[in-house]
């Protein structure tokens, strides 16, 4: 009797070279489907990283020029804000100028001491809990013969000294004459800062000679010539203040081979080098560029005429209200594996920054203006 044989036949080449082909097709599509979704995923974390660096410069910025010109009561600093046009980027090859900006102002965080005179009952005694009879008792109003008049800040007087460990109480004033003043909590001076002296009357600059600590903390501070004025107001004010003063000068440079943001405390026309030996701080990468525009009154205060100037058409800086910040802003990576961007970008209206084409292409790009008016010169 004959057996039938089941006979168990393979796959012909044909069709295993019909299924690699089609495998390799679906390989092809998965492997294109994730290089996509890779430079997608690229273009949007470095446009979210443009995003906060610029977001960060136009705050630091911003902060300090509203700042700018205060020192105290009394009134704004003269050339609180100046600024320098077409500057070269140094250490970076760029093929456009950038700007620079400085600002100064007095320092609120970093307060050296406050001089307090006694105020009258009527506005401060009662915040305290006590009665007329009490608070005559610990604080003898301003004009009373046996309270100094002036404050400690008199003509010609040079060493401050205090205690920095505890807020003072008003008895203490009664001891100016003496020399214990009565001073706040100290803050932080070093030799050779400049400082503002103000009352709600005038201020002054002047620079610290010399500092004195006990236990780390401020204990004294010598200026390096006296007082020129008595801070007294004739009894108007309550208080005077020794503030530390803060000069911040704002460029773009080159580190290490990247466009930064650089903040330091040089002179205006001092070298951009972003030197750290010399106290200068990257703030951020990225920012590529810098254009400033300041506003100006042309006309006068009845027929005001604002006009946005650069720096050389500036005649008179404490008449600045306000400064126009453009930035060209570039992603901190360079990459090759997405499009060349051949974009061209407006910074200013003037010839030669209204048309710019950058040399890197392969960096994403965004330009950010922001107009910032100074609280202080209004």
């Amino acid at each position: 009797m004959k057996q039938n044989k089941h006979l168990q036949q393979g796959m012909t080449l044909i069709e295993i070279l019909i299924s690699l082909v089609i495998g390799l097709v679906l390989m092809a599509g998965v492997i294109s489907l994730m290089i996509n979704s890779k430079r997608a995923y690229n273009v949007q974390n470095d446009l979210a990283g443009l995003q906060e660096n610029s977001r960060f410069v136009v705050n630091a910025i911003a902060k300090d020029a509203r700042m700018a010109g205060y020192q105290g009561c009394s009134g704004g600093l003269s050339q609180a804000i100046q600024g320098r046009d077409n500057q070269t980027i140094s250490g970076w090859t760029s093929s456009i100028t950038s700007d620079v900006l400085m600002i100064s102002f007095a320092d609120t965080s970093r307060n050296a001491f406050a001089i307090m005179h006694c105020p009258p009952f009527e506005v401060y005694g009662q915040l305290f809990g006590l009665t007329s009879t009490a608070y005559d008792a610990v604080c003898l109003p301003v004009g009373n013969e046996n309270f100094p008049s002036p404050t400690p800040l008199m003509a010609d007087k040079t060493t401050f000294t205090f205690d920095s460990t505890v807020v003072p109480t008003f008895a203490d004033c009664n001891q100016t004459l003496t020399g214990t003043a009565c001073f706040g909590i100290g803050g932080d001076l070093q030799k050779g800062d400049t400082v503002i002296v103000s009352d709600c009357n005038g201020s002054d600059r002047y620079q610290v000679g010399n500092v004195g600590f006990t236990g780390g903390r401020l204990t004294s501070v010598t200026l390096a010539t006296g007082l020129t004025r008595n801070y007294f107001n004739g009894g108007q004010s309550y208080g005077s203040e020794m503030r530390r003063l803060v000069t911040h000068r704002y460029y773009v440079a080159g580190v290490d081979g990247r466009s930064v943001i650089c903040r330091d405390t040089l002179a205006l026309n001092a070298d951009l080098t972003c030197n750290v030996a010399n106290g200068a701080e990257v703030l951020v990468e990225g920012v590529e560029n810098m254009q400033l525009r300041y506003l100006m009154n042309n006309g006068s205060d009845t027929a005001p005429n604002f006009q946005y100037v650069t720096a050389p058409n500036v005649t008179n800086w404490e008449q600045v209200r306000g400064v126009r910040m453009t930035l060209l802003m570039q992603t901190t990576e360079s990459r090759t594996d997405r499009d060349t961007n051949s974009q061209t970008y407006s910074l200013d209206e003037d010839s030669g920054f209204n048309n710019y084409t950058p040399k890197d292409l392969n960096r994403l790009r965004r330009v950010f203006s922001n107009t910032i008016m100074l609280r202080n010169r209004s």
